[in-house]
């Protein structure tokens, strides 16, 4: 039996940095830019949407909390969660908890 190793917030960091430096910025922005038209959905029927969403966002997370904020003002029934003391590469291991609670809470398994 294969068994897990917990790795530490430190130990994270560091495969966080080494992943993110390996990665092209230009390629990772043109992928984002090709995933607009899926995304491509009326305010209305952001407003009117009954679907349970959730975003979770480090409060250091300088690009993407401002959008997270402004959607929570838009559907009403997104629940933003903000991780203290997170940024973006490291709000990954601490929302599981989050995530686990949210699926529960909406009968998600």
């Amino acid at each position: 039996m294969l068994q897990q190793t917990a790795l530490s917030d430190q130990q994270i960091a560091a495969a966080n940095a080494a992943l993110f430096a390996r990665n092209d910025g230009d390629a990772l922005a043109a992928a984002a830019k090709s995933l607009i038209p899926l995304f491509d959905v009326s305010t209305q029927a952001l407003r009117s949407t009954k679907i349970p969403m959730i975003a979770i966002t480090g409060e250091r997370d300088l690009r993407n909390l401002p959008s997270a904020k402004g959607m929570s003002g838009v559907v009403p029934s997104l629940e933003l969660v903000e991780l203290p003391g997170a940024t973006h590469a490291t709000s990954v291991k601490p929302s599981t908890d989050y995530v686990v609670a949210f699926l529960a809470k909406h009968g998600g398994s």
